[in-house]
């Protein structure tokens, strides 16, 4: 999300002799510049684990996971404990808000070289934390739209009674089974676009926007803008679509893994469940379902 292209400027010289020259007269010289642009690190995962392996051996994958973590838990109880005073999403967005430090902290860990300093003293400066807010709002915003929107949709749409009336007819095919079906999908991908369109370039703008702020002392492991705090509208035009494309490959090839590791687990499952209940396996899922309905 952060990775700037970089460019190596290679030089050469040559020397040629005056015709008619005598010995003592100085060789012409010619000096010619070519710009030979690198590919960038992280345009595959095989170049980004191996360039990480490099920079700090097989534990520098897991490069401010205690900052991770600390931002997950975090954030999931403080939005529980906001809840109770404001409606689910906005305690969401309240409590990534005042969390901003932490994730940006978590951000810089990631792009610089390996320190001594334990995680706790990387944090950024308080004095920061107004540079971020707004985009970390932003963020919060678009996580809570790309969750919520297809939700509603979902519910507006009545898929819920759908599902459970086609579980309790056992999944048999029907003309209102394969409209739910539609529906459905036209759901999923309304929160696909959201989040390829939406939320995915407004948190590479936002880790564009911390980088910017990580301290000039600090080496980075990647080329990155950094030196001059950007704002949201600076960030967005140094994302560029090089940079989306890499960014759309690898959270494809991420979804890709985790709905495999999905599909083995619930064919497993479905396996075990077939082969202990039989023909009764479909009859007990029903009532399932309709016991939730």
């Amino acid at each position: 999300m952060v990775e700037t292209p970089t460019a190596v400027l290679v030089e050469s010289i040559t020397t040629e002799e005056k015709e008619g020259a005598s010995e003592k007269e100085p060789m012409l010289e010619h000096h010619e510049a070519v710009l030979i642009s690198q590919p960038p690190i992280t345009t595959s995962l095989h170049t980004t684990i191996l360039h990480l392996r490099s920079v700090g051996g097989f534990l520098s994958r897991f490069r401010g996971l205690p900052l991770f973590v600390l931002h997950t838990l975090s954030l999931d109880h403080l939005s529980l404990l906001f809840s109770l005073l404001l409606p689910l999403p906005l305690s969401a967005i309240l409590a990534a808000v005042l969390l901003a430090n932490v994730r940006m902290g978590w951000t810089h860990i990631v792009v610089s070289a390996p320190s001594p300093l334990p995680w706790y003293r990387r944090l950024p400066s308080p004095k920061l934390f107004k540079a971020v807010a707004a985009p970390t709002a932003l963020v919060a915003l678009a996580e809570q739209l790309t969750i919520g929107l297809p939700m509603l949709l979902w519910r507006g749409l009545g898929l819920n009674r759908a599902m459970h009336a086609q579980a309790a007819s056992q999944m048999e095919g029907s003309h209102e089974g394969c409209a739910a079906m539609m529906k459905a999908a036209g759901v999923a991908v309304v929160g696909l676009a959201l989040a390829a369109f939406v939320l995915l370039p407004l948190t590479a703008v936002l880790a564009r926007i911390q980088t910017s702020l990580l301290d000039e002392a600090e080496d980075t492991i990647i080329a990155v803008n950094r030196g001059e705090a950007m704002g949201v509208k600076e960030a967005w035009k140094s994302f560029d679509w090089n940079a989306r494309v890499r960014v759309a490959k690898t959270y494809a090839k991420y979804v890709a893994m985790q709905m495999g590791l999905v599909f083995l687990f619930v064919a497993a499952v479905y396996g075990q469940l077939v082969l202990f209940l039989g023909p009764e396996f479909y009859k007990v899922l029903g009532e399932a379902f309709a016991a939730r309905g």
